[in-house]
């Protein structure tokens, strides 16, 4: 495509009668001035059964139409109207009009406006589409008696910051550079840790949060921990 202008992908979605259709969505524009050769891809969000077509701001430009030689595809065209208003259509009078766009549609189970099967790193977290799901698993507690401590293995998906906070416990901080368990201690402070030294025992809280490698949301999860210290008496 070439010209003058500009042009613009849009979604249509049909009006309640056959002589109209309503543009729904369309994408940012493409400068007709600068020859169009190859794909130009865009992401529109669909619901299915919609129509697509351009929106040209010029009757200058050339190459927007290629003739099929079939009778059966026949072009629609309106005016160019906003979003949202129905527009009034006519038929092409020359049959075999092709236009030169193509659309694919994928799934997008988050709905986030990212197709699953080419766009979406993601397809169950709507906040993240540039890269795998951040997940990680809280393994097992391990009490350990001699010193009343407890550790717990944190299975991270790549590299990031590992926390470990909590009331009355001692925070801890790792990085791990890649896939893999991390092993975290749970050590008692302040009145937990007054609780433990007199009944030998005390339950608490821990906070894990795991902020991957680019991301500005870090993924949290909480432990139940009981700590056990036996008496060296």
């Amino acid at each position: 495509m070439a010209g003058v202008g500009s042009l613009r992908l849009r979604v249509f979605s049909s009006a309640s009668n056959t002589s109209s259709i309503i543009p729904v969505a369309e994408s940012d524009a493409i400068n007709l001035a600068v020859p169009l050769t190859g794909q130009h891809p865009t992401r529109i969000p669909v619901s299915g059964g919609e129509f697509i077509g351009v929106a040209i701001s010029s009757t200058l430009a050339t190459d927007c139409f290629s003739n099929s030689g079939l009778t059966e595809d026949v072009a629609v065209q309106a005016a160019s109207g906003p979003i949202g208003q129905p527009e009034p259509v006519f038929v092409s009078s020359d049959s075999g009009a092709l236009l030169n766009i193509a659309a694919v549609v994928e799934p997008d189970a988050d709905g986030d406006g990212y197709g699953d099967e080419t766009q979406d790193g993601c397809t169950t977290d709507p906040t993240i589409h540039d890269r795998a799901c951040v997940q990680f698993k809280v393994g097992k507690v391990k009490r350990n008696t001699k010193n009343g401590t407890a550790t717990i293995a944190v299975s991270v998906p790549g590299a990031g910051v590992l926390e470990l906070t909590g009331k009355n416990i001692a925070s801890k901080e790792e990085a791990p550079s890649a896939s893999g368990d991390v092993v975290l201690t749970v050590k008692a402070k302040g009145k937990a840790k007054k609780k433990l030294k007199r009944d030998g025992k005390v339950k608490v809280k821990a906070q894990i949060a795991f902020t991957a490698t680019g991301s500005a949301e870090p993924i949290q999860a909480t432990a139940k921990v009981k700590l056990r210290k036996k008496s060296t008496k």
